[in-house]
Order: C-alpha cells, then structure tokens, then sequence
C-alpha cells in the first residue's frame, strides 16, 4: 500500500485502539493499594474545602502542589464519591492528552525536514509507542498525580520545541509561552521535577540541533514570568496557610530529601542506581523493543541516515538519557517516576517504526523484530488463564477464550513475520495487545479487586470499633491513613509510640487500635501481646478482619482492644 494511503489510515486507526485501551477498565474495579486510597482521600479533603493546602485525615500533605487533587476533587464535586474510582477519569484524560501531545511533537518535528504524509505516520506511530507501554498505560488507569505530570512536561516540550523552530517572531513567542506556562502546570501537578523535565527536553533540543544560539532564540527570560503569573496566586494563599515552614517541607524535605542523603530524613523508596536499568526496560515493553531498535539503527547507520532523522535520534536520546541519569541518582526511585520521559523513547521509537514499516531499517533485529512481538504475545496469551486460575477468577472461561485468541494472534503475528509483511505484524500485535487487555478487565481484574480493595477492610474496621470510641493506629502509613476516613467517614487517630498509647489509655481508660501487617500474617504474632508493662493490658481476644492472601501479597488487619487495669 502506498505511503500516503498508510498515513492517511494510521492517526485515526491508532486513534480508535488507543480510546479504546485507555477506556477499558477505567471504571470497573475499586481503588488499590497503595497509592489510590490516599490520593483519593486527599482529593476528597479538598472537595471538602482544602483547596490550598491538601491534607489526608486532616494534617497537610505537603509531598507536592495541589494541582492533581483539584481536578480529582473537582470530578468528585460533580459525580459524587460513588463509585470512588470515578476520580480514575482524571487520569485516563491526562493519559489520552499525553498521547495527544507526543503526536504533536513527533509530528512537527518529522514535519520539519520531511514529507506531511511521513509526519503524520510517525506522530501515530509515537503515540502508539507510547500508548502501549506498561507503565505509561497502567499509570492513566490509576488515581495517581503522574499522569498529570507527564502531560504537563509533554506539552510543555511541544510549546518549546515548536517556540525553538518557529520562523516568525509572532508565533515563536507564543509558543513559548504555552511551553514554559505549561512546565509552570507541571510543577504545580508535582513540584521541582515539573519544571526539570522541560528543561531536559531543552537541553537536548540545544544539543541535538547543533545549534547553541537556541538559548537566545529560547527567550528564557519568559519563564520565570509564566511561572510567577500561574503558580504565584497559589504561592501566595499557600504561604497565608503554611508559611515558611510549609514551602520548607514541600520544597526542602519532600524534594532535595528524596533526592539527596539529608541527615535527619528518611525516605521511602530507596533503591540502588541501577534501579531503572533492570526495571524500565520492562516497564516500557513493548516500547523497549522500538527503542532498542532506534538505538542500534542511529549507530550501525549514523553516516548514512538522513539528517533529519540523525537530528531527531539524537534529541530524543540526550533527552531520555538526561532524564535516566538524574534520575538514578536520586535516592528515591519507583518505576512511574521515569513515565515522564516515556515520551522521548516513544519518538525514538516511532521514527524506527516508520524504517521498519517502509522497509528502509533491514538488519537481523528488523528481521527479528516479528518473531520476538509474537513470542511476547504468545507468554502474555499464555499468563491470562494461569493467572484467573492461580488467582480463583469467576470468570475462568473468559481468561480462557482471551488467552486461545491471543495464542491465534501471536501465531498469525509468527507468519505474517516469516512473510517479512511488517505492517501485518504491527496491526496484529496491536490487536493481541488490545484482545488480551480485554479479558484481563473482564476476568483477572475483578479478581485482583477483591485483594487489593481496601473498601471491605476499612467498613469492617468500623463496624468493630463502636462509633463513640476513636479509630486509632500505631504510626499509620499514609494508605492507612487514606482508607479510614474515605470509606467509612471517621478520622483515624495516629499514635506516634507504646508510652502514647498508655498516655491516651490513662485519660479515657479504653483503646481500639488498628494494626496492619505488610508481611506474611501467622497466628499469634502480635508484638502487642508481649506488652504488658505500666497501665496497658491486652484482652485475650483480637479481631482478624482481613488477611493475606496466600498467592498476592497484601495487608493484614486486625483491631486489638486495650483497657486500663484495675
């Protein structure tokens, strides 16, 4: 088929798959551990009226700026808190308009030096790199402030980038506006990194267009007005509320101090620099894969290549590869962190894509390239039934009839490879992709809800605990913290230490403390039962109100009743 009647089709076929994927499943379960319970909370607080300042159970949150919390709060005041996971529509349009705006930037700078029709194959090829990843795609399909960062920094790129290439002064300035009052949304979705983000993607625009006289052209001036502009009305209420104090805590401690080793702070999160080598390569699937080929394409052929493509190679790697080593060196590390820069391996991926299809990138891993996409299809294909089996799914027969579809596709991907029909490969695989997800929501999603849901948990806890007498919890994790008073209504009361704990037996005689294990629960094992000391006395009974599950690992719950002696 000829190249433009491919372009033509690409966007809005990439379009519909992409709709569908990031629709599928969106709705049908309820949060989970452990970030949704606590970020729900908060943005119910701020439903509430916490506008400047989220809180969770009533003390400030202060890990980053509110922007994310108002629009979850914001569908909340508009649909009600019923069904929770209505606050998920949040990311899944943050998600859709990250998709959006890595079409954009691949498309305009494939437009820069090339054809329209080629531009618009590799903006769809982008987004669709980008809309399969693991981590990209799990990430719009949970309430987490992530994805609105991503979206943010994306547009942001896209503002600069366009602003960088414009050959009028007119729209250069605007679009560097949108760009750097873009990165100003991103620091308010997540703080400093809104803001670091961009300015990787600026650097490797310097770096890669060889053209250092960018910076002038950048007008960098301009950024710290947008900033002042859209965060300094927040800024200033935020300082009304929190003071000094509150800007050192979410500047200082929730940022450098999960960045750098501070004395006296403790992160969560620590992992070694290596972390996202072993971990994003699996993240990213299937992306990885495009990527991977990106890079072998840019140095087995970097003296040939066009230099459009050269240019667009090298900007997406200084871009990811930036990103990749600021953040392997920050202390704390978790797999969405690196979401974000999904985007620049998405493009990168995308322009081998668009070789790849037309034929143009021939070496053993293009010829390679089908068999591997059918091999992962087929492990996939395979996982979905042993997993709605392992896990006890109701809906076994479904997981089995995705699974045999899956097997069909990756088969037909296996011949469609040995026929070297590499635009068959591609759609099919998509399709496996798309059929697999399917019967995941329909079958091991439901499953994993009744594990991970800590609604059932949470209501028990207040049904035990009689509705006079306070909730409390012997240092509460923040999910812990979340769950309580989002689904049941009542505040949960954090004691810091066992001589709290007498101090508060000693004024109101009776204590029901919450506990949570995150490790393996055996009988017996409360560290409570051994505490006997001063005026706290354990009643010869506890109540078990959720356990481990014996394949999933998750939370132990037990309430323990503590009553002064006499």
């Amino acid at each position: 088929m000829p190249l433009e009647k491919k372009s033509a089709r690409l966007p809005a076929v990439t379009g519909l798959a992409l709709l569908l994927l990031y629709s599928l499943g969106v709705l049908g379960h309820d949060l989970w551990t452990p970030d949704e319970p606590r970020v729900a909370a908060i943005a119910q607080q701020v439903a509430e009226g916490a506008w400047v300042v989220p809180t969770l159970n009533g003390s400030p949150f202060l890990e980053q700026p509110p922007l994310y919390y108002w629009c979850v709060a914001l569908v909340y005041k508009l649909f009600g808190f019923d069904p929770p996971e209505i606050g998920r529509i949040v990311s899944s349009l943050f998600g859709l308009g990250g998709l959006l705006g890595t079409y954009l930037f691949a498309h305009h700078l494939a437009r820069l030096r090339g054809s329209a029709e080629t531009a618009r194959a590799v903006g769809a090829l982008a987004a669709l790199a980008l809309g399969l990843s693991v981590e990209y795609l799990n990430t719009a399909h949970r309430v987490v402030v992530d994805s609105s960062l991503a979206f943010f920094t994306t547009l942001s790129a896209y503002g600069i980038f366009r602003g960088l290439t414009a050959a009028r002064p007119g729209p250069r300035f605007s679009w560097l506006v949108a760009g750097y009052a873009s990165a100003s949304f991103a620091f308010l979705a997540k703080g400093p990194i809104g803001l670091a983000v961009p300015g990787l993607a600026l650097f490797a625009m310097v770096v890669a267009l060889r053209q250092p006289r960018c910076l002038r052209r950048a007008h960098l001036w301009l950024a710290p007005v947008c900033f002042i502009t859209i965060t300094g009305p927040w800024s200033y209420l935020f300082y009304q509320e929190a003071g000094w104090a509150g800007f050192a805590e979410l500047l200082g401690t929730q940022t450098l101090g999960r960045a750098l080793p501070i004395a006296g702070i403790h992160p969560a999160h620590i992992r070694p620099f290596y972390y996202y080598a072993v971990y994003t390569p699996v993240l990213l699937l299937p992306t990885t894969l495009f990527l991977a080929g990106a890079i072998l394409r840019r140095f087995r052929e970097g003296a040939t290549l066009r230099a459009a493509e050269r240019t667009a190679y090298d900007l997406c790697f200084w871009w990811f590869g930036a990103g990749f080593l600021l953040l392997s060196l920050a202390m704390t590390k978790r797999g969405l962190y690196m979401v974000p820069l999904y985007p620049a391996a998405a493009v990168a991926g995308a322009y081998w894509l668009e070789a790849y299809l037309e034929k143009r990138a021939n070496g053993r891993y293009e010829r390679a390239l089908g068999h591997v996409l059918a091999t992962l299809l087929l492990v996939l294909a395979l996982a979905l039934p042993i997993a709605a089996m392992v896990l006890k799914a109701d809906a076994i027969a479904v997981a089995i009839v995705g699974g045999v579809v899956g097997i069909s596709l990756s088969v037909a991907v296996w011949v469609a490879a040995f026929g070297d029909r590499r635009g068959t490969v591609l759609f099919l695989t998509v399709t496996g992709f798309t059929t697999l997800s399917l019967g995941a929501v329909t079958s091991v999603v439901p499953a994993i809800d009744e594990i991970k849901s800590l609604a059932r948990p949470s209501r028990l806890i207040a049904s035990v605990i009689p509705a006079d007498q306070s909730i409390h919890a012997m240092r509460p994790d923040e999910t812990t913290e979340g769950m309580i008073p989002f689904y049941t209504g009542r505040p949960l009361e954090p004691l810091r230490s066992p001589e709290e704990l007498e101090k508060r037996l000693a004024r109101i005689g009776r204590v029901y403390l919450l506990t949570v294990e995150k490790r393996r629960y055996k009988p017996g094992s409360s560290r409570w039962k051994k505490s006997r000391t001063g005026s706290v006395a354990h009643l010869p009974h506890e109540v078990l109100l959720h356990h481990q599950h014996p394949v999933w690992p998750t939370r132990t719950f037990r309430v323990l009743l503590f009553q002064r002696q006499r």
